[in-house]
């Protein structure tokens, strides 16, 4: 068995328990050939409050270690020392930048300039457009793009609250137009 000398430690925020996205994330790390230590839980003691875990995960190498940190993290996990998130210039009107953040319609945040920012407009399969200057993220379409336009890339930098209960609480659209939206609740960070 080769040695998982390499980690990294992720940490899960909200209704993990009930959710079952603590148990998945288990799941995950250890279906994929790694392992973990559970270094933290906080169980939430009544239905509204949340839970909070955080888990050394362990890879035989780099590459390992990152594919499990991706699984992860679209399950909820972040690292826990995030960066900022990283953006890329749209090559051309209606082009999203290589390895642009594909999203989901599920409530997102982006770190800008170290301040959890919620994304607006969530919509599944789109790109987040991001204002530096305004601290301000929202979803783009693929025709919505113009050229120059700075997007989200990789995936240091934006997250998802686990679990259905906060999901349902931040009013999301989840049409696929965003004329039928409802504009998200403010957040709180996450």
């Amino acid at each position: 068995m080769a040695e998982l000398s390499y980690r990294d430690v992720v940490e899960i925020r909200g209704h993990i328990i009930d959710s079952l996205i603590l148990p998945t994330i288990m799941d995950e790390i250890m279906d994929r050939g790694g392992e973990f230590d559970l270094q933290t839980i906080e169980v939430g003691r009544r239905k509204d409050e949340p839970s909070y875990a955080r888990l050394e995960i362990r890879a035989a190498t780099q590459e390992e270690l990152e594919s499990l940190i991706d699984r992860v993290s679209r399950l909820g996990a972040t690292r826990l020392e995030v960066k900022p998130v990283q953006t890329a210039p749209a090559p051309a009107d209606g082009v999203f930048p290589d390895d642009f953040y594909s999203t989901t319609n599920l409530h997102t945040f982006v770190n800008i300039a170290g301040t959890w920012t919620p994304v607006e407009y969530p919509e599944m399969d789109c790109g987040i457009l991001v204002d530096r200057a305004g601290k301000r993220a929202h979803c783009v379409t693929i025709n919505e793009v113009r050229s120059g336009d700075p997007i989200v890339v990789g995936h240091d930098g934006p997250r998802r609250p686990p679990g259905a209960p906060e999901i349902a609480a931040a009013g999301l659209c989840l049409h696929g137009q965003h004329g039928l939206c409802r504009e998200a609740q403010p957040a709180t960070d996450p």
